[in-house]
């Protein structure tokens, strides 16, 4: 099997996500070791939603903005891409309590 891979722009890179989570976190009165904690738990999950509604074979690169996946996939567009990961953030903002006390214990 060949691979390729896909980026739809930096939107979808480590950065801009985590100034998304960070936001989320601002507010949560955390410690900064504490608040990476949690951060960092968060990204792991947000990776592996994202990773679980893309295509079989295809996962997310945050640090480099790109998807990686087999070449002939059918990946989805920009807007369908967008989609995708607000699905995936809202399934790991509804785990956040146990996600939190994860990170923490």
């Amino acid at each position: 099997m060949t691979w390729t891979s896909t980026t739809y722009g930096a939107e979808f890179g480590a950065d801009e996500q985590a100034n998304g989570i960070r936001g989320f976190l601002n507010g949560g009165e955390y410690t900064p070791a504490t608040e990476d904690a949690i951060y960092e738990a968060l990204m792991v999950e947000y990776n592996n939603e994202v990773n679980d509604l893309l295509p079989e074979g295809a996962t997310w690169e945050p640090a480099t903005s790109q998807f990686t996946h087999p070449r002939g996939a059918e990946m989805p567009d920009h807007e369908e891409m967008t989609e995708l990961f607000r699905v995936a953030w809202s399934r790991v903002e509804s785990r956040y309590e146990t996600i939190e006390a994860a990170a923490l214990a």
